[in-house]
């Protein structure tokens, strides 16, 4: 993937001693699916305290507050003329920079290699699972033979993704659309989950449910049925977050900004562990697609709702 550098310089000059009140920087270009800023640096002379905020628009903008300038030419009209035309240089510069970063960055192709939910399903238990596991939300343990009782969870609900897609009736998804069938395939986004807790689930969102009344006494999960949001145990909470991302990253579909901070601290608190860097391996070997927000910590922190 191409990678690009960009240094832009800001020089400011004056006839004598000034103070300066504090200045706004706007240098750091607004991420998404096409843009990802690997790293950034400002540097600033004399010595200045930078402080971050995100503007109307959500892009990243530094106040700088200086504390001398000690000036070595006088700004006249023409000089401030060139700086002018220095300027109007510069941003045309960087709307050229952001144009080819989205043509060269677009949003990631997703999974390929399985059909079909039907198809993924065979893989999960015989493959991803074939030894058995525990479920995702109440950490339930479970053998070769599963039972009655456990079925598959999509993270990021299918209804979600119809929604997207436009589609009246999933039926009609799977029918019409090679993209939607792709999506409901990806075993990144499935865990397995008891039935009667996946029900309750529904396509409700994530979220933090006040109180800690149990619907399932013996699981941490929590159902607010009137604000419409599930609270799940602390042990599960990176895994949605990972799995989330991934989603939202790969097929391009959206997570509100609330939900996305919330899964971006969840995502900090319960970093991934061996058994979901080892069914990251078994899913690529099976899907060809890794999640890299498993790989990298600090991927989540470039991502922007």
């Amino acid at each position: 993937m191409p990678r690009y550098k960009l240094l832009p310089r800001t020089y400011c000059n004056f006839s004598e001693t000034v103070q300066l009140k504090p200045h706004a920087l706007r240098l750091r270009p607004r991420e998404g699916h096409e843009l990802r800023i690997e790293s950034s640096t400002l540097k600033i002379t004399p010595t200045a305290t930078p402080r971050w905020h995100r503007d109307v628009e959500d892009a990243s903008v530094a106040i700088a507050t200086l504390i001398s300038v000690n000036a070595h030419h006088a700004c006249n009209s023409r000089e401030n003329d060139t700086m002018r035309r220095i300027a109007d240089s510069f941003r045309r510069a960087i709307a050229i920079f952001v144009a080819s970063l989205l043509l060269v960055h677009p949003a990631l192709a997703g999974q390929e290699r399985i059909a079909n939910y039907r198809d993924t399903l065979s893989l999960f238990w015989g493959e991803v699972y074939e030894d058995g596991g525990e479920t995702l939300y109440c950490g339930v343990r479970f053998g070769p033979e599963k039972g009655p009782d456990i079925n598959v969870e999509h993270i990021l609900p299918m209804s979600w993704v119809m929604n997207a897609l436009d589609c009246d009736t999933r039926d009609q998804c799977r029918r019409d659309s090679d993209r939607f069938n792709r999506i409901e395939a990806d075993l990144h986004n499935l865990y397995p989950s008891r039935k009667d807790v996946n029900k309750a689930r529904g396509s409700f969102p994530f979220g933090d449910v006040r109180g800690e009344y149990r619907e399932f006494p013996e699981c941490d999960f929590e159902v607010d049925r009137r604000r419409r949001l599930v609270e799940p145990r602390p042990a599960s909470r990176g895994e949605i977050a990972r799995a989330m991302f991934y989603m939202h990253e790969t097929y391009d579909l959206d997570i509100h900004t609330r939900l996305g901070k919330l899964l971006k601290r969840w995502y900090r608190e319960d970093p991934p562990g061996a058994g979901e860097e080892h069914r990251n391996d078994v899913i690529e070997q099976l899907q060809g697609t890794r999640n890299r927000f498993i790989d990298e910590p600090e991927a989540a922190y470039r991502l922007w709702f």
